[in-house]
This record gives structure tokens, C-alpha cells and sequence, in this order.
């Protein structure tokens, strides 16, 4: 019975969803929160720089083995976005926005300001634009943010999804808000 029971995908696949979900929400609503209210920003930035690419990683492959493991048609949709979600996060955008967030630090050390102080320099400026717009494509290709676990796949009912809103609950403001005053 074990043999059999091995020999099926089913252990895989449920292991690999639980994982995915578990370190999904743990991240985005529980671990990431709480060091944002806990670190200084600049902290809170280089943490997430570090911890981003391991959960990018794991969203790939996690979902890749969901992809595989799984006979229905809505959940090889829903796979296959986290799947590309996880790896353009972790390809692209992450160390696009990293790299950026790295230069405004080094900006805000030389010039003596934070981004958000008044009379900040014209390329800090620039920096800050730059920074919003690439933070702003994290939660778009971020499989919880937009469509991946959200969907209903129990039920297969793909017509009514749970229409989630990406929002730093800790502080009451969304990402595009957050994203757009270069935080």
C-alpha cells in the first residue's frame, strides 16, 4: 500500500501546493510584515534582497512540481502562472528592483537625505521613479498578489475567483500606493 501510494503523484502534488500556499502567506502576511514594522527601512530593504530569491525559487519549482503533478485543466493554469510569476520575480524583476534600491541607498548615504525628504536632489528623484515602477511590477507577476492561490480550484470555478487585493494590510495603504511614493 505505501509502494502504491508513493508511486502515485498525489503525495507530491499535495505536498508541493501545501508548500507553495504556506510559504506564500507566511511571507507575504506574516514574515514580511512584521519586519517592516520592525526594521529600519534600509534593513528591511537588504533583508528582503536576501530573502526574495530563495522564495522566488521556491515558487518556481514548488509550482513546476504542482504543473506536473496535477490532471485538472484550471489547476495547470493556475500552475503555470505562479510557475512564470515565480521565475520573472526571480530572473527580472527582483534584481532589477534590487539593484536600483542598492543605488538609492547609496545616493541617500552620499547626499545626507531619505528619498522622501523635501529638496532631495534631481537623480535621487529619478531614482525614486525608477525604483516605484519596478516595485510596482513585483506584485504583478507575484502569483499571490494576483491570481494564483486565490482561484477556487476545489470547486473549478475559475469564473469566480476571490477577487484579492494587494494592500500592506500592517499599514492600510496598497502596493501601487506604496510603490508610487518610491517606498
Amino acid at each position: 500500500m505505501l509502494a502504491k501510494l508513493l508511486s502515485s503523484s498525489a503525495p507530491y502534488h499535495l505536498l508541493s501546493y501545501a508548500s507553495v500556499t504556506g510559504i506564500t502567506l507566511w511571507h507575504s502576511f506574516i514574515g514580511g510584515p512584521v519586519a517592516f514594522k520592525t526594521l529600519p527601512r534600509q534593513q528591511f530593504g537588504l533583508l528582503q534582497s536576501k530573502l526574495f530569491p530563495i522564495y522566488f525559487s521556491l515558487q518556481t519549482v514548488l509550482n513546476g512540481i504542482c504543473l506536473l503533478t496535477t490532471s485538472n485543466r484550471n489547476g495547470r493554469i493556475i500552475f503555470i502562472i505562479g510557475l512564470v510569476g515565480g521565475l520573472l520575480n526571480l530572473a527580472i524583476v527582483g534584481p532589477w528592483t534590487t539593484k536600483i534600491m542598492n543605488e538609492r541607498h547609496k545616493v541617500e548615504k552620499e547626499e545626507g537625505k531619505q528619498y522622501n525628504e523635501p529638496g532631495i536632489s534631481d537623480r535621487l528623484k529619478a531614482l525614486n521613479k525608477r525604483f516605484g515602477i519596478a516595485h510596482g511590477y513585483c506584485p504583478t507577476t507575484n502569483p499571490c498578489g494576483k491570481c494564483d492561490y486565490c482561484i477556487d480550484t476545489i470547486n473549478n470555478n475559475i469564473d469566480d475567483p476571490w477577487q484579492g487585493q494587494c494592500e500592506f494590510w500592517w499599514e492600510g495603504s496598497t502596493c501601487e500606493s506604496q510603490s508610487v511614493a518610491g517606498k
